[in-house]
This record gives C-alpha cells, sequence and structure tokens, in this order.
C-alpha cells in the first residue's frame, strides 16, 4: 500500500498498527530516493504515542480522520517526539498532511498517514475521502490477516496438543 500511495496519493506513506494496545509501524515510504533513509527512520524509530497530539493518535483516539492542506515548522515541533523527529520531517519539506484510522466493524486497527511536499498540490477534501476509502479496504486485508494469524495459532495448538 504505501508503495502504491506514493506519489499518487502523497510524497510520503506511513502505515500504524495497533495490536494489544501497542502501536506498531509497518510501513514508511517516501518518493522521493533522497528522503527513503528519512522515512525508513520514521518507521523504526518514531511509532506515534497513545495520547499525544501526534495526527495518528488523534485520528485512532477520535476515529475520524485529521488532515490539514498546511504544516508549519511550529506545528511539526508540536506533534513530534523529539528535536530530531521534528528536523526529520522538516527536512522531507512537508506542507500537509491526512492521517486516516483504520478500522473494521467499531474495532480501531491502526492509521494511515498521507504527506504532501511543499511543491505538490494541497490535500482537499476529496483527497481525505479517496484516504478514506483506501483505508476502508486495507482495514478489510488487515482484518482478515489478523483473523488468519489467530485460526493458525490455535490450529497449531490443537495439532501440538494432539502428538502427546
Amino acid at each position: 500500500l504505501a508503495t502504491v500511495a506514493v506519489p499518487t496519493l502523497g510524497d510520503l506513506c506511513l502505515i500504524d498498527v495497533v495490536e494489544d494496545g501497542r502501536w506498531r509501524r509497518l510501513a514508511a515510504s517516501h518518493a522521493d530516493p533522497a528522503h527513503r533513509d528519512a522515512a525508513e527512520e520514521l518507521r523504526l524509530r518514531y511509532v506515534p504515542v497513545p495520547g499525544t497530539g501526534h495526527p495518528a493518535a488523534v485520528a485512532l483516539r477520535e476515529r475520524r480522520p485529521q488532515w490539514s492542506p498546511d504544516i508549519d515548522a511550529r506545528w511539526l515541533r508540536a506533534t513530534t517526539s523529539d528535536a530530531h523527529h521534528a528536523e526529520l520531517l522538516e527536512g522531507m519539506g512537508l506542507s500537509g498532511y491526512i492521517a486516516v484510522p483504520l478500522e473494521v466493524d467499531g474495532e480501531p486497527l491502526g492509521v494511515v498517514t498521507l504527506a504532501r511536499g511543499s511543491r505538490g498540490r494541497r490535500f482537499t477534501h476529496d483527497d481525505v475521502v479517496l484516504a478514506e476509502e483506501l483505508a476502508g479496504r486495507v482495514a478489510v486485508v488487515v482484518s482478515k490477516a489478523r483473523r488468519y494469524d489467530r485460526e493458525h495459532e490455535i490450529a497449531v495448538a490443537l495439532q501440538r496438543s494432539m502428538l502427546t
């Protein structure tokens, strides 16, 4: 998804899931090869923190999209974990974002975040609607994968118990 969304929907795509109350960043992709290392650092080091003003945390908590066609350095500093995190995002020249919750049957699964660079076009309400549609489809896939994993674990446990 992240590689499909970039650069079609945005310059940066981040996909976060929540499992047992813990956030895990599954993907981070940037359209510009010069920023791919920074995107990978975002994936490894800067997972959203619940209860903060991070757009992904707010989107999941409120279960509705968060978006802005404009962001600035002051906003970045207020929503990031530390100075280095803010510098990474400032270095990407981001100008707008959309954070859409992944949800199936009322169960929050995670968040897809898209961001655009300052040279790209600005996000509009239509982009938010498209991101919500995409997130809905992704949420179904995540839900099915989780269900498969649970069923597989149960089957393995049952087989092991029968091999005594």
